[in-house]
């Protein structure tokens, strides 16, 4: 349902139909257990390669296969607790240069919304903002640092709570396409589009079109997946 894991899968099924090899595909739902069913089933089914997105956590039993063949790559979080390739994006400097962007628009009070701590990309995303505060000398307010819960259920409600708040930020910086997607519902809701300045990380569908138009660090998602199926 996220755009940007569904970037990723049409690259691997670029180079791999290139290759006369067939792609199958599940969602984990960013549950481990969910994750380790769908692994067990596709295993079952004598895949010659698996391409994880991993949850917080994956399994140590991968190791077995790949030493009877198994083709393993990781992309978008690095494994764990497994040594195999994996492809990345930089992002906490994505994330440094995003909020260093708002700094020099002469920005201080910047919101920080991002998923839950525990996702690789999100805690290096969160460790790029406060990155980008310390250089600039500006200290960190943890009131200004709300992670929604997964899929952006709450970003929306956050986002307004943030904009209602006595002190509310001048700017935000939404460290995930969905989250981007619902911060900026707000900020038009509220009628605060105009006045409150905003980067997102991730491409966002229609984002020119907005008005006024978003400022995102836009990822490759597809090139992701070609280089992970490569």
């Amino acid at each position: 349902s996220n755009p940007f894991f569904s970037a990723i899968h049409r690259g691997i099924e670029e180079i791999a139909r290139a290759r006369g090899v067939v792609t199958f595909a599940g969602s984990s739902d960013e549950e481990p257990e969910r994750e380790r069913e769908l692994i067990d089933a596709l295993l079952a089914r004598r895949v010659d390669g698996l391409i994880i997105a991993p949850t917080a956590t994956e399994r140590i039993q991968l190791l077995r296969d790949v030493a009877a063949g198994l083709a393993l790559t990781f992309v978008d979080r690095p494994p764990v607790s497994i040594d195999a390739d994996c492809v990345l994006s930089d992002n906490r400097g994505g994330a440094e240069r995003a909020v260093t962007h708002l700094i020099l628009q002469g920005h201080h009070r910047i919101g920080f919304l991002g998923d839950r701590p525990g996702v690789y990309t999100a805690s290096e995303r969160l460790a790029g903002y406060r990155a980008a505060l310390a250089r600039a000398g500006i200290l960190e307010d943890q009131a200004l640092v709300r992670h929604p819960r997964h899929r952006a259920m709450d970003a929306y409600a956050l986002t307004c709570e943030l904009m209602r708040s006595p002190d509310a930020p001048t700017a935000l910086f939404t460290s995930q396409n969905l989250i981007t997607v619902e911060a900026l519902r707000a900020l038009h809701d509220l009628g605060h589009q105009t006045e409150v300045a905003l980067v997102g990380f991730d491409d966002v569908p229609l984002a020119e079109a907005i008005e006024p138009a978003v400022t995102v660090v836009a990822q490759d998602a597809r090139e992701l997946g070609r280089q992970a199926a490569q």
